[in-house]
């Protein structure tokens, strides 16, 4: 099983971790394209959000008009907060699960903390204890890891210092096969495992994520328990399988697509071919942003041939100073499209302003309009913004900002729009008879700006045995579930996040007996 080489990687923790934290101090209020949030760009928006707009971070690049590129400046309004100096995070690195290793420490486990700034690594000790220092007030995606386990990377944020418990659960397999068409084994298939953007660079260094197929179509990967996603693909023929993995290898099948073609011709206002223009091509095949992205340039007039996974196709055209509407359509396996036509226009621009309830400005807040495709900008030293558009159409409006968001469809443009944004909240949740680290789940969020329920930017936050704080969460109402080892978890409704007093939720833990607790480490050792 491919696991990754700890001795190897000593010899430079102490350099990553120094440059690391002197990066992040620096270029804290650069994370995320300046904005201090957890690693996930699209945190909060629905995969239906995220399938129709294409728009995962990873595909075609969302555009900014130029007045939205303007440096935030002034005294007045809510500003964007930066990385705070450096604060001690100290804990315990223990084995996940509730078998009979269940809560032992992890001598030697190599404890990650990582975002856009860099990493910051440390050992832990015999006892499992580690300790290191991070920049404060800005978000870091942290694992524990080690030769044979390894934990699932999890959003983090300290203001000062604290203490975080750590869980790594054993690596497990999953193996099979990767067919065409024709059911036939896929020789020299990559095969893919599909992990969060701001979680696979922490991975990568523990275990393999992707392989090839040997002559017969066959693979095998190292996997975290759990539910999980492969891609494979040979070329542009793709596909997609999901699996539960549990203590014992799992065996898969993924059958590849037929890729698809896409002809067309990009033409001017006055329906004359244009030639040498870019046509930037994206090729959605599930919802979560997993997909293909290329480019081509248009011949002489101005026709353009593509071949693509089978997917939701997204195409883009932009010359001259001008920018033709986005393409969008399914097509299925095999699928030859002709006819498709793209024709530049004179880009429109929208203008708002993002402030707070109480009117001041929000400065250096991103703002996303979101349709076929996805349009950024950053507001001015006033909470002005500008985003310059190929058509007017019903715009999905993001604003995200360290202080807090918003978010309000606008079927129609008029003027200049205005958007409130809401503070976060801070949530705090206090455990008492705990049997270990406590864990909160969030099962439903309905937020307090009435767009009406959808998914939380984090689903999940751990803490010690005496609880889990949560500083910067999205005002609204939370449905919640508090579990910790060996105890009955504890489901809470109707928990109100405002941005005025942190939300306070008191737990009483009550210890599973003997009976329950056998048969609750049965399920835990079967998939789930």
């Amino acid at each position: 099983m491919p696991t990754f080489d700890r001795k190897s990687r000593i010899a430079v923790i102490a350099l990553v971790a120094i440059a690391g934290a002197v990066l992040a101090v620096l270029v804290g209020a650069k994370l995320l394209g300046g904005d201090d949030e957890p690693a996930d760009d699209h945190a909060g928006e629905s995969a239906a959000d995220r399938d129709r707009a294409g728009d995962d971070g990873d595909g075609v690049e969302p555009r900014s008009g130029g007045v939205a590129r303007r440096r935030a400046g002034g005294a007045a309004g809510v500003r964007d907060r930066a990385a705070g100096p450096p604060v001690e995070v100290t804990g315990t690195v223990r084995f996940a699960g509730s078998g009979t290793t269940a809560g032992t420490p992890v001598a030697g486990a190599e404890v990650a903390f990582m975002n856009d700034s860099g990493e910051i690594t440390a050992i832990a000790d015999g006892s499992g204890r580690y300790r290191l220092s991070v920049p404060s007030g800005i978000w870091w995606k942290v694992h524990a890891r080690s030769d044979t386990a390894v934990g699932l990377p999890e959003p983090f944020r300290a203001d000062e210092a604290t203490s975080r418990d750590l869980e790594v659960r054993p690596v497990s397999t999953i193996r099979g096969r990767v067919v065409d068409g024709r059911g036939q084994g896929a020789a020299g298939a990559v095969v893919n495992l599909e992990v969060e953007a701001g979680a696979r660079a922490l991975l990568e260094a523990s275990m393999a994520l992707s392989t090839e197929t040997d002559g017969a179509g066959r693979f095998e990967l190292p996997s975290l328990p759990g539910a999980v996603t492969l891609r494979a693909s040979r070329g542009m023929a793709q596909g997609l399988a999901t699996a539960t993995v549990g203590e014992a290898p799992v065996e898969v099948e993924v059958r590849l697509d037929e890729p698809v073609t896409v002809r067309g011709t990009v033409r001017d206002g006055e329906g004359r071919g244009v030639g040498g223009v870019a046509v930037v091509a994206l090729s959605t095949l599930a919802a979560g942003g997993i997909n293909e992205k290329k480019q081509v340039a248009t011949a002489a007039d101005g026709t353009f041939e593509l071949v693509m996974p089978a997917g939701h196709v997204r195409l883009e055209a932009r010359a001259l100073g001008r920018r033709a509407p986005t393409w969008v359509e399914l097509l299925t396996s095999g699928v030859r499209r002709d006819g498709v036509e793209l024709v530049l226009v004179d880009e429109l621009p929208l203008r708002g302003k993002v402030v707070t309830p109480d009117g001041q400005p929000v400065i250096a807040a991103r703002v996303r309009l979101i349709s076929a495709s996805s349009y950024d900008a950053i507001t001015a030293s006033d909470g002005t913004f500008e985003v310059r558009v190929p058509e007017l159409v019903s715009y999905l409006v993001k604003v995200r900002h360290s202080a807090g968001n918003a978010q309000r469809r606008v079927d129609a443009w008029s003027g200049d729009e205005q958007f409130v944004m809401q503070p976060f909240g801070r949530l705090e949740v206090t455990a008492r008879q705990a049997g270990g680290d406590v864990t909160v789940a969030i099962d439903g969020f309905v937020p307090a700006d009435g767009s009406g329920p959808r998914p939380p930017a984090e689903e999940r936050y751990h803490g010690p045995a005496t609880g889990v704080v949560v500083p910067s969460l999205e005002a609204g109402t939370y449905d919640l579930t508090v579990s910790s080892p060996g105890s009955k978890p504890v489901t809470v409704r109707g928990v109100v996040v405002g941005h005025q007093q942190p939300a306070l939720v008191p737990v009483v833990f009550e210890k599973l007996g003997a009976a329950a607790l056998g048969a609750r480490r049965g399920e835990e050792g079967r998939p789930c």
